[in-house]
């Protein structure tokens, strides 16, 4: 997939609310200075789920770069723990577009479940229906039912409040 060439910063706020397309949906952006790819998308509610910073977007449509912040619209099932597109940047409005971030560093939300994760920890989607956070595990302590997952970053620093940094690495 090739890298597109922009002339903005997709992380600014006010740069990832879209109504109408400013780049074909699917497009991947790599930022020069932060080395931090996004790519862009639809945004759908799904089932009236808000979208949040940090949140994780699944794939809804994944031929016309749709995604949702409902995990049960996930194009592979809710049950499945994988379909992550991206992580949100914020709360974006129903059916406008946006940029995911898909590398790089970001402070993401956690599963409560996870009291915050330790450095190093996995990070990936988890096999039940927690809309909007992922999992982060140690290598030895992954549920069997979720070895199956995608890993889609590790934890670069200790988690508070339920969201940590993590290096993301979403393909």
């Amino acid at each position: 997939m090739s890298v597109a060439q922009i002339s903005f910063d997709p992380s600014v706020a006010g740069n990832f609310n879209d109504l109408t397309p400013q780049f074909r949906p699917g497009t991947v952006y790599e930022h020069p200075t932060t080395g931090r790819q996004y790519r862009y998308v639809r945004h759908d509610n799904g089932a009236a789920v808000a979208s949040a910073n940090g949140g994780a977007a699944y794939w809804s449509d994944y031929a016309n770069a749709v995604v949702s912040s409902d995990k049960t619209d996930n194009q592979m099932g809710a049950t499945i723990p994988a379909g992550v597109a991206g992580i949100y940047q914020g709360v974006v409005t129903d059916r406008y577009f946006t940029w995911l971030v898909i590398k790089g560093s970001y402070t993401t939300m956690l599963a409560a479940a996870d009291a915050n994760g330790a450095v190093g920890n996995r990070i990936f989607a988890p096999a039940s229906d927690a809309d909007l956070r992922v999992r982060s595990e140690a290598d030895s302590s992954v549920a069997a039912a979720e070895i199956p997952a995608t890993e889609i970053g590790r934890q670069l620093a200790a988690g508070a409040a339920d969201a940590a940094l993590v290096l993301l690495n979403i393909p």
